[in-house]
């Protein structure tokens, strides 16, 4: 019994020596571990903000006004004798000396094409005008009894004295434009452009007509025909307050040169149309001068 045992043990323990170690090819591959080497793997090259470019600039502004021609209106139980309207008070055309100033950003899409969009604050604009001194009526003279043909009729006519109106105009303007631009090429270090935008000019305007008498007084006043009994109010003076949009163009010139790593000075010319406010076109030439600095090169 003691014999068996030991037989079948040693038969078991000669098994295994037999089979030696296992070698690892002999796995199940599905039992392997998934190892992987990623040092041969090529790795993408992001860039970012490659050509965005920000930018600011200040200049001196010129601003023609072709100024509009005001007139009062008289109320509608107006003497006809005067007429329906007031002589206008003609403003001729200004130039006026300001600034502008904006900020913006763009892109440049090759080392010639570039674009921006810029948001321009310009100085208020303050206009005054006064015109000529014109014949006003102010009242009317004594009752006159006519008689004619047994029929009796009874008039008064008007008096008249001196009045002059006086004009005061305040603007208040901005700008958002689209710009395209082409680098003609670099000389120098120095790379003159061209370039051209469209957009919108905005902003608000308050407007005023004054009539004066020769005394100093106001021209608002109420007179009463004695012959007809009939009272008539006049008043010329008016106001105006109103925020307006309009279509924006500009055209432009200049040239950049580099002073820092990613930074250039833009100098240039700007011709810039603002639309119509008040029957007035407005327009500017303006010379600038700001900084562009490039995010990424």
């Amino acid at each position: 019994m003691t014999l068996r045992k030991f037989s079948f043990g040693a038969a078991v323990a000669l098994a295994m020596l037999g089979t030696g170690p296992v070698d690892a090819a002999d796995l199940d591959p599905a039992l392997e571990d998934p190892v992987q080497d990623f040092s041969q793997m090529p790795v993408a090259n992001v860039t970012f903000g490659s050509g965005w470019y920000v930018r600011g600039d200040f200049g001196g502004a010129q601003l023609y006004q072709a100024n509009p021609f005001y007139k009062g209106t008289l109320s509608q139980n107006a003497d006809s004798t005067f007429g329906s309207s007031a002589p206008g008070i003609t403003l001729r055309p200004s130039h006026e000396l300001g600034y502008v100033g904006g900020v913006g950003g763009g892109y440049a899409f090759t080392s010639h094409l570039r674009a921006d969009v810029v948001i321009d604050y310009h100085m208020p604009v303050h206009s005054n005008a006064s015109g000529k001194p014109f014949r006003c009526i102010n009242g009317y003279g004594p009752v006159q009894t006519t008689t004619t043909f047994n029929t009796t009729t009874s008039s008064a006519d008007p008096t008249y004295g001196s009045c002059t109106g006086a004009y005061q105009a305040n603007l208040q303007s901005y700008d958002a434009l689209v710009n395209g631009y082409y680098d003609l090429g670099t000389w120098y270090n120095v790379t003159p452009y061209i370039g051209a935008g469209v957009g919108l000019s905005f902003g608000h305007y308050q407007t005023s007509a004054t009539y004066t008498q020769a005394d100093g007084s106001s021209y608002n006043i109420s007179i009463t025909n004695p012959a007809s009994n009939q009272t008539y109010n006049i008043d010329y003076d008016r106001n105006a307050s109103h925020t307006y949009y309009n279509f924006a163009y500009a055209l432009m010139a200049g040239f950049a040169f580099p002073i820092y790593a990613h930074t250039s000075v833009d100098i240039g010319y700007r011709y810039l149309d603002l639309g119509t406010v008040l029957g007035t076109d407005l327009h500017e030439h303006e010379v600038r001068a700001g900084l562009r600095y490039m995010i990424d090169n």
